[in-house]
């Protein structure tokens, strides 16, 4: 069987390889956590923000820069009432957003 990831174990992310000759089966875990570093806080969201909604971060960015709102609330509920987003996935792109404004 080819290699195959089975699960994120919190800090720690392994390779399983099972083998199996005959009656005999052999298992191999390899630990790939210090090979990539793994993606926090709000940005953690964006994948499954492009892949639920169909459109990609920066015009989501960009459609809350563009919002006469300002609060962050006010743009979390309008992206929830006007786009159908959840409430994690909004709050993520808003405190993103709003964090690169304030940094600007």
């Amino acid at each position: 069987m080819p290699p195959r990831p089975i699960r994120d174990c919190g800090a720690a992310v392994f390779l399983l390889r099972i083998e199996r000759n005959g009656p005999t089966v052999s298992v191999a875990s390899v630990n790939l956590s210090g090979m990539s570093e793994k993606v926090k806080g709000p940005q953690s969201y964006f994948p499954s923000i492009e892949q639920k909604y169909g459109r990609p971060i920066e015009e989501w960015k960009n459609m809350i820069r563009a919002s006469d709102l300002a609060e962050h609330m006010e743009l979390v509920n309008w992206l929830k009432q006007e786009h159908g987003m959840g409430h994690g996935h909004a709050n993520a792109l808003v405190a993103h957003t709003l964090k690169e404004q304030k940094s600007e």
